[in-house]
């Protein structure tokens, strides 16, 4: 069941966790993926630009449209995001996933 709201309090109605710990079991059941997408991104471009012998500077000019295409995966963008009655503006798999990872907190 999700109520109309933030996914914060959809997760997290008595405000008993820190926001990290909100984005990590968003991360866990695949609904936040931005910053985990991020760092594959940049570890990936690393050991490419470590073989080619590229500086850093030049494997830059490659970042932003990776980091920009891997950012979008994950549909929760922030836990403010709002969350309809019923959870209506979400698929009923993402509707589980919330539910499932509000069960992950306790």
């Amino acid at each position: 069941v999700l109520f109309s709201g933030s996914v914060r309090t959809n997760l997290d109605p008595f405000h008993e966790y820190s926001d990290d710990r909100l984005y990590e079991v968003l991360r866990r059941v695949g609904l936040y993926k931005q910053a985990a997408g991020i760092r594959r991104v940049d570890s990936a471009l690393s050991v490419a630009s470590s073989r080619s012998g590229m500086s850093g500077s030049g494997a830059a000019g490659v970042a932003p449209a990776s980091v920009a295409k891997v950012s979008s995966i994950g549909c929760v963008k922030s836990i403010s995001d709002e969350v309809f009655e019923g959870g209506s503006n979400f698929s009923v798999g993402q509707r589980q996933l919330l539910v499932i990872a509000r069960a992950l907190l306790c």
